[in-house]
């Protein structure tokens, strides 16, 4: 059927009151109509194997590669975008298990214009990805910057072998694509002035997607120094084991104060950890029971 274009615009009279077995006249001047060339665009989605695909999405595009229009095909794999101006424009379509179809250019002249597309199977479609976000515990708020490690666990294998790593983005979030199925992982995050998270452990099958939500706790002496040394006796080199070793405020005078106390190793070694910044003085002594 060619197309049908309007010559004059749909125009309204106004009110009309007829009385019973009267006369009434309405006379109306049409307004010509604006002519729009306007064509349509049609085609079949195919696989490759020349199979239509039904449920297919089908978008136009402008000449820009801006989304206009989108359809779906029918049980043929047919589409249709009718009342399409005179212009240039590109089609694509995708399906699940597909990858969407590179634009082809249209050239819509006010006719029919047949434009058949072919899907190629997403070979990746079958793999497994796995996403989350990783946050702060107690107030939620993302962390940038942490590192996120994958492991697999082979079948029949012992041990879990690293497979990927990651790093969080602004918002926190994370994602590991393509990986193989069925099968099992294990993800962990790192993030220094946080603990490391826990082991989590994954199951995963064909084609699914699996979101694991990490939230790391702050670890308060992050920002913490150590201090270590030796006691040894005054020859510098023999170690005094079991020594007592005290960590002190460098104020001075009668007024340091005793932070912490720790006692030496059997090489004479001592270590205090989580010390904040500031002046420090260590003092030591060593002393036995006697009967």
């Amino acid at each position: 059927m060619p197309p049908i274009n309007d010559i004059f615009k749909l125009k309204a009279s106004d009110p009309i009151t007829l009385e019973e077995g009267g006369e009434a006249a309405a006379n109306l001047a049409l307004d010509a109509a604006e002519q729009i060339n306007a064509g349509s665009v049609q085609g079949v989605v195919y696989d490759e194997s020349a199979q239509p695909i039904e449920g297919a999405t089908v978008k136009l595009l402008n000449e820009d590669l801006e989304p206009l229009f989108h359809t779906v095909t029918d049980s043929n794999g047919q589409y249709s975008f009718f009342d399409i101006p005179d212009g240039s424009y590109y089609v694509t379509a995708t399906f699940d298990g597909y990858i969407a179809a590179n634009p082809l250019l249209v050239e819509v002249e006010g006719e029919i214009v047949e434009q058949d597309i072919t899907l190629s199977v997403d070979e990746k479609a079958g793999q497994a990805k796995i996403y989350g976000t990783v946050t702060e515990d107690g107030t939620g708020t993302p962390i940038e910057g942490a590192v996120v490690l994958l492991y697999l666990h082979p079948v029949g294998g012992a041990d879990y072998q690293f497979v990927s790593g990651t790093v969080t983005i602004e918002d926190g979030e994370y994602v590991f694509e393509n990986l193989d199925n069925p099968a099992t992982y294990q993800l962990r995050v790192y993030r220094p002035g946080y603990f490391t998270s826990d082991y989590f452990e994954i199951e995963a099958d064909a084609g699914e997607i699996y979101q694991q939500l990490v939230q790391l706790v702050p670890d308060q002496n992050a920002g913490a120094g150590t201090i270590s040394g030796v006691i040894t006796e005054d020859d510098g080199t023999t170690p005094i084991p079991n020594a007592f070793v005290g960590l002190y405020s460098a104020t001075g005078g009668a007024a340091e104060e005793l932070i912490m106390v720790t006692y030496t190793n059997d090489e004479g070694f001592y270590l205090f950890v989580g010390v904040e910044e500031g002046d420090y003085i260590i003092k030591a002594k060593a002393s036995e029971t006697t009967v």
